[in-house]
């Protein structure tokens, strides 16, 4: 067992508690100079009762989106720490609240550790690199050969795009080699401050990295699937087809643009027009999903996120507080 000191259990508790206040204060922040209430106010009223099933779709997926992801951190964590479904949940929505304000969410493993043993949360370092990667490559998969073929439906294969493509079919082929060979190389590592940070990735078998990007492509689906309701719930009209070719490739910009997750509204929305707009002429209606989308999926899970947080770091402390010096 791998002995942690009590000062590097404060300098971890103070980390997070700053991304807690940080990503609290903000979270108030951007909503209040938020100003386009009075447009979704419109979009709301201007809707039929009927119409109301799709706003709900979108909820109910919500959780269903929550589940899959803490299905796939519990696998993920398996040979480190073994976790119950329920503190997994946990553990990914204090992740969401905590990457909030950090550049392409890479904040999120801060609230993960916050539910994993002391001695394992250097690991979870690694834990986290897969969990990423193996998201990005769920995304990479359906997004480049569908990429593709909206460029060619646009007849914008010019050279910008073909180098975008090319590009990332590159990014594919290292997630792919780095995910393979990861086993592997955490493995041998022999020194002890290094092989400490690889521990839960030495047993993992090309059958686990499938079952995890697996996960990772039904969450994928559940969100592009919550983005099509959205749509429909602000009068965007769009086929099966078209839905299957652009929602993909809209994702696919948004996650490979550097972003913070405060700004993604306005980052989804722009590439949300650009692609969804190829098909449909309804622009705001289009802004207006992509802003909803993200009032659902990023406002709601940090407020909840935020409170678990709390919750857990309270607990904590308490412990700690009784603990003999």
């Amino acid at each position: 067992m791998l002995s942690i000191s009590s000062k590097e259990n404060r300098i971890f508790h103070y980390i997070s508690t700053m991304l807690l206040v940080l990503s609290v204060v903000y979270l108030v922040y951007e909503i209040s100079r938020f100003d386009e209430y009075d447009s979704l106010l419109a979009a709301f009223k201007e809707n039929s009762r009927q119409n109301f099933i799709w706003l709900l779709s979108v909820f109910i997926l919500l959780p269903v989106n929550w589940l899959i992801e803490a299905i796939k951190w519990k696998k993920v964590c398996c040979y480190l720490e073994k976790q119950h479904l329920t503190t997994a949940f946990k553990a990914v929505l204090a992740g969401i609240s905590s990457g909030f304000i950090t550049p392409n969410r890479i904040g999120d493993i801060v609230g993960r550790m916050q539910f994993m043993g002391a001695e394992n949360r250097k690991s979870a370092v690694s834990l986290a690199a897969v969990n990423s990667l193996t998201q990005n490559l769920a995304i990479l998969l359906p997004g480049i050969p569908l990429a593709i073929l909206f460029f060619i439906q646009l007849q914008q294969s010019t050279i910008q795009s073909k180098t975008y493509i090319l590009f990332l079919i590159v990014i594919l082929l290292l997630f792919s080699i780095t995910l393979i060979s990861l086993p592997s190389v955490a493995g041998k590592i022999n020194h002890h401050k290094f092989r400490s940070y690889f521990r839960g990735l030495a047993n993992y078998t090309f059958k686990d990295m499938v079952v995890i990007t697996g996960w990772s492509l039904l969450r994928f689906c559940v969100f592009s699937c919550q983005f099509f309701l959205m749509l429909r719930f602000f009068g965007v009209e769009l086929s099966l087809t078209q839905a299957v070719t652009s929602i993909p490739v809209m994702y696919l910009l948004v996650t490979f643009t550097p972003s913070f997750a405060f700004s993604e509204a306005l980052i989804r929305g722009s590439w949300a027009v650009f692609v969804i707009g190829s098909f449909a002429g309804n622009i705001p209606g289009i802004l207006m999903a992509g802003v909803g989308l993200w009032l659902v999926n990023v406002v709601v899970p940090v407020a909840i996120g935020a409170g678990i947080s709390s919750l857990k770091l309270w607990a904590t402390n308490q412990v700690d507080d009784h603990v003999p010096g």
